[in-house]
């Protein structure tokens, strides 16, 4: 039976109560948000902005996220006065409900700047508007359907001095709409005709990994051309464990980006030795068998390779691999940590001239030791 939807996109009773990948996508907006605005918003004005807001709340009574970021500003007097939120939903009735369910935030009012919310029919014809943001924005977009978002959107709200930018992309939806030419106009809108085009043209003989591959590195390569990192976060279904979504994420500054690994990373379904599989599974129970050697044996093997017979401080290797691989600072340091201590590397200082962690475990591995890899 075909799902119904709202004109917007939206499949018809997605706000009755969330599911646990929405659950997900609050836990790690909600996670950036905090350490966003605790650099952001010191002496300075910064700004949320959510362009598919949404009502606010579900008719269980769960908050989503527009109301989970009310309660963060009121409950921090720092962010009471230097925050601006703005919320937008082209839903009227949905925009109403919103308006309505901000006003009952307890301590809304403490606000310096009450929050806006506007009805708008999200479209790239937005994107001017988006990049003449006056302030340091962090904007999520979430459009619930699949109508109203596009790369040029998403690349206008990263303009900005300190923009940064998470979006839901309903992967599901567009790779099957790749496939119809009646689709074309669609994914013309979110990919620009060229983009599309290209991809129409390659993803028809793939296999489904290596054509979700594809459709990630186009989104991926526009993210770069603006001068951002992308992160990208996986939702899988639970009839068979294909992708319906990604949560992606872009940002032109690597504390951001490091911020954004350690949430995905400890959002995943599967964490071993401490490395995510940057992935929500509904089925995962427990470690898979093909996954008997992941977590920091692919850490290892990554900075065995990429830099043999190299010498380069930890802080170096933590730059140049931040904006390339799913990996936090913390596995590398339990990587290398590891390699050291089997003899597979030579730091300088050595362990014994370094003090313990907290717990006296391990060693710990300041950003200027310096380490040097075998050929």
């Amino acid at each position: 039976m075909t799902k119904k939807h709202t004109p917007l996109g939206v499949q018809e009773g997605f706000f009755k109560k969330p599911s646990d990948a929405s659950r997900r996508k609050l836990q790690i907006a909600g996670g950036y948000f905090d350490s966003y605005m605790n650099v952001l918003a010191r002496g300075h004005e910064a700004g949320y902005a959510d362009l598919f807001a949404g009502p606010g709340r579900y008719e269980n009574g769960e908050k989503s996220v527009p109301l989970a970021i009310c309660e963060k500003v009121v409950a921090d007097e720092r962010l009471r006065n230097l925050v601006r939120l703005w919320f937008n939903e082209g839903d009227p009735d949905w925009a109403a409900q919103l308006e309505s369910n901000i006003k009952t935030v307890a301590g809304i009012a403490a606000l310096r700047y009450e929050p806006r919310v506007t009805r708008i029919v999200i479209s790239k014809a937005l994107a001017p508007r988006l990049e003449r943001l006056s302030i340091p924005t962090f904007t999520f977009a979430d459009p619930c359907g699949y109508k109203g978002l596009s790369l040029r959107l998403i690349t206008a709200a990263l303009k900005g001095f300190g923009n940064d930018c998470l979006f839901f992309f309903n992967y599901n939806r567009v790779n099957m709409k790749l496939g119809y030419p009646v689709m074309d106009e669609s994914i013309d809108e979110f990919f620009e005709p060229k983009l599309a085009a290209t991809l129409r043209g390659e993803v028809g003989a793939l296999t489904p990994p290596a054509r979700e591959r594809r459709v990630l590195a186009a989104i991926d390569e526009a993210l770069r051309q603006a001068g951002a990192a992308p992160l990208a976060f996986a939702f899988r279904t639970r009839e068979g464990g294909g992708t319906s979504h990604h949560l992606v994420f872009a940002s032109k500054s690597q504390k951001g980006t490091t911020i954004m690994k350690r949430l995905m990373n400890q959002a995943s379904s599967r964490i071993i030795d401490g490395v995510g599989s940057w992935d929500y599974d509904p089925r995962d129970q427990g470690i898979r068998q093909q996954e008997l050697f992941a977590g920091l044996y692919e850490v290892r093997e990554r900075v065995l390779s990429a830099f043999a017979g190299r010498t380069a401080a930890f802080d170096q290797i933590i730059e140049e691999e931040m904006a390339s691989t799913r990996y936090t600072d913390s596995n590398y340091r339990d990587a290398l940590l590891e390699l050291e201590s089997e003899g597979l590397l030579v730091m300088d200082p050595p362990a014994v001239e370094r003090p313990m962690q907290a717990g006296g475990v391990k060693r710990t591995l300041p950003g200027r030791t310096r380490i040097t890899f075998p050929e």
